[in-house]
């Protein structure tokens, strides 16, 4: 038998040249990717091993909502809740599971409690999961995943990528008004006491002192948007309803003058250019806004998305929806209390959704596959047993961990099989 790369790509390559079979490998969901490396030795090296196959995959995959919801999962009376992670394919309409896990405190915790379950952050495929009084940055195609340092909800900031240094980061608060400081987790530290260090709170004014001091809302609830080597949170209440902006080179914050206050905001990346999804709660229009002079930030109005007020009262009638606009089409997602519609940049409804379970979270987050291995030193895969982070866990900083839980959650993450 040849040996990868010795002979193409097999039997495909009598029909088509072995740059097209890339590229229409390179378009296929994670989950097809992993099953067709059992197809030829050839293919199992390029869908593994081939960094550049693997870049080229990542770039190809589309930016899906992140949905979660939690709900009873067993008779009156037991104490077990199912919590689920989903991601929203806008091609195609199709729910695909990401995480799911059951806890045993039933019809107690949900969405909102500090002890039950969150979806932190998003970013080149990792998540940034809350289970149980655990957080873990894990990676759902690959079903690699680390336990991180014991940490509460209110004071994660940002999951994202440093650029000079290909590092992924953890940007974290700790401590109240004048007290507080800002710290930076790094993932890829082999050493446990350089993984965490202190930023200090550093602002160009005293205003923006002050709003630091106060903290930017957690990320499960407000997470920013990266671009230009800058993490942008969308325009928030304690930052005086302006944007707040982290330099993630030289670790300054800065502000930026938002276009518009709405009740409902969310930002997005179009066309390499700084977006913002704008909308009233039960409004009949949702607007998109560019930055379209990101130096002297000047905002441009791109479209102003009429919604089909219509149609949409039928599945709320007190008109206490909130629409967001989630990719570079234009779709937008309608959240009422029991449904979300999916709209085109007409204001047509494409597609209707039934909210499961007790309490489901339309979160902000937007997920994009990644089979490229991460560079994070304490990170394995599922079921693989406790990783170096377990056993540097301080109790006295963040309680006692229910591993057993928390497992439950990692082993059952369902995007891609084991294969």
């Amino acid at each position: 038998m040849e040996a990868a790369g010795d002979a193409g790509l097999g039997p495909l390559a009598a029909f088509l040249p072995d740059d097209v079979v890339r590229a229409i490998l390179a378009r296929v969901p994670a989950e097809s990717v992993l099953r067709f490396r059992a197809v030829r030795r050839a293919w199992r090296h390029l869908l593994t091993a081939d960094r550049g196959f693997l870049l080229a995959h990542h770039a190809h995959q589309p930016l899906m909502p992140v949905l979660a919801f939690v709900r009873d999962a067993a008779a009156p009376g037991d104490q077990l809740a199912e919590f689920r992670v989903q991601a929203l394919d806008l091609r195609t309409d199709e729910l695909r599971a990401v995480a799911e896990g059951f806890t045993g405190v039933g019809r107690g915790p949900g969405l909102d409690d500090d002890h039950a379950f969150k979806v932190h952050a998003s970013c080149d495929g990792l998540l940034l999961l809350h289970f149980l009084d655990a957080f873990y940055v894990c990676n759902p195609a690959t079903r690699q995943w680390a336990l991180l340092p014991p940490l509460h909800s209110s004071e994660i900031a940002a999951l994202y990528a440093h650029a000079p240094t290909g590092e992924y980061r953890v940007l974290y608060h700790r401590g109240q008004g004048l007290d507080k400081h800002y710290y930076i987790i790094t993932l890829s530290a082999v050493d446990p006491g350089e993984r965490t260090r202190s930023i200090g709170r550093v602002a160009s004014s005293a205003s923006l002192d002050a709003a630091l001091a106060r903290g930017p809302s957690p990320a499960f609830a407000s997470p920013p948007l990266r671009l230009h080597d800058c993490l942008h949170w969308p325009p928030q209440e304690s930052q005086e309803h302006h944007m707040l902006v982290f330099h993630t080179v030289t670790e300054a914050f800065s502000w930026m003058r938002p276009p518009v206050v709405r009740d409902t905001v969310a930002l997005l990346e179009v066309g390499g250019k700084l977006a913002m999804s704008a909308c009233g709660r039960g409004a009949s229009v949702v607007e998109l806004w560019l930055l379209q002079d990101y130096r002297n930030e000047v905002w441009i109005c791109a479209h102003q998305i009429r919604l089909p007020v219509g149609e949409i009262s039928r599945f709320d009638d007190r008109q206490t929806w909130c629409a967001f606009v989630r990719s570079q089409d234009g779709d937008v997602l309608v959240v009422t209390p029991r449904h979300v519609l999916r709209c085109d940049v007409k204001g047509r409804v494409l597609k209707g959704f039934g909210r499961e379970g007790r309490e489901h979270d339309v979160t902000a987050h937007l997920l994009k596959e990644s089979l490229v291995p991460c560079d994070i030193s304490w990170i394995q895969p599922i079921g693989s047993g406790s990783s170096d982070a377990d056993e540097d866990t301080d109790e006295d900083e963040g309680g006692d961990v229910d591993e057993n839980a928390a497992e439950d959650l990692l082993m059952k993450m369902k995007l891609v099989p084991n294969v």
